[in-house]
């Protein structure tokens, strides 16, 4: 089966999030009320789909709440059935692949709707793409690609803001955003999760980012680093962190797929070394000569009975936190 909206049956009770696309793009996250909004510094909210219904991560019925169509998740809802998840990613409802967004009215965030309110302020349409749960069935050729996922935007220019930790890296040429990443946890060792849009680090998780790198990056010079600025500074991602911020950062053998797991992931070509980082900071972790036209892989994990714990959302918007490849 083929074709950007190819459906096919899943699991049941896959865990999944969104993130807006078109005139907007942000993961879409929620409020306490159960309202999911997008923007503002709100991170991926995790949804699970049943079939074709989704609820929240406290068992709220997702619905489109009449009259104004928008999308909620409430306590003790039966919730809308119609979500499907194309080969691509693509998440329709009932058919509809395009939806609309609204001022929500508190700083940057954008309420989602399946219909145009009318009196909604600077509505604009939109898409939403899964994180996961693609059909079982789809050719490779409908997918979204091995190494690729669902895209994280990869712009030619990055802006970091004096007030955003650099270390170097601020003008040092284009910014390769990862094209997938994976998260394996050696506690569920077969468990393969599909690309992710947030890194989660920990003594039993550990998360590996893949990265395109373009032809025209022939005979240039590459350069991992690491952002993690202060979560006062972010406009559009959220992090948790604790222990004592050791990490290990590897070189692996291929790059990972969307069937990567704890088990069968790449094997480590070269330990880049163990880093101990804190907010406000950024790190030069590995430079290397471009190997232009591949894909490659890196892991990043907690050191060897270490305490540390990291969830963030990759994001590029200032101030940029994760883990980038620059070339020049």
């Amino acid at each position: 089966m083929g074709g950007a909206h190819a459906l096919a049956t899943r699991e049941a009770g896959c865990s999944l999030t969104f993130t807006t696309g078109g005139a907007l793009s942000y993961p879409v996250g929620q409020i306490s009320s159960g309202q999911t909004r997008a923007g503002g510094g709100l991170s991926a909210v995790s949804l699970t789909l049943e079939s074709t219904s989704l609820t929240d991560s406290q068992g709220r019925g997702c619905w489109w709440t009449p009259p104004s169509t928008v999308l909620q998740c409430d306590v003790n809802q039966v919730p809308d059935s119609g979500f499907e998840i194309g080969c691509d990613g693509s998440v329709s409802y009932n058919g509809q692949t395009e939806f609309y967004e609204c001022d929500a009215g508190e700083g940057d965030q954008i309420n989602i709707y399946l219909q145009k309110p009318d009196t909604g302020l600077n509505c604009a349409q939109i898409t939403l793409t899964a994180s996961g749960c693609y059909p079982s069935d789809c050719s490779e050729a409908s997918t979204p690609s091995t190494t690729g996922g669902v895209y994280v935007p990869s712009p030619s220019t990055v802006d970091i803001p004096d007030t955003c930790p650099a270390n170097g890296v601020k003008n040092a040429g284009e910014f390769n955003l990862p094209s997938l990443i994976i998260v394996t946890d050696k506690s569920s060792p077969s468990t393969a999760s599909g690309t992710q849009y947030n890194a989660d680090i920990s003594s039993t998780k550990s998360t590996i980012f893949n990265f395109d790198i373009p032809a025209s990056a022939s005979g240039k010079t590459c350069q991992l680093s690491f952002l993690f600025p202060m979560k006062d500074t972010l406009e559009t991602s959220d992090f948790s962190f604790s222990g004592s911020g050791a990490l290990d950062f590897s070189k692996l053998s291929n790059a990972a797929t969307q069937t990567t797991s704890y088990s069968n992931a790449p094997d480590v070509a070269s330990d880049l070394g163990q880093f101990t980082v804190s907010p406000g900071n950024a790190y030069k972790i590995y430079s290397f000569a471009c190997p232009s036209g591949t894909t490659i892989g890196f892991e990043v994990a907690d050191v060897s009975g270490g305490d540390t714990s990291l969830n963030f959302f990759q994001d590029y918007n200032p101030c940029p936190i994760g883990l980038f490849i620059t070339t020049s």
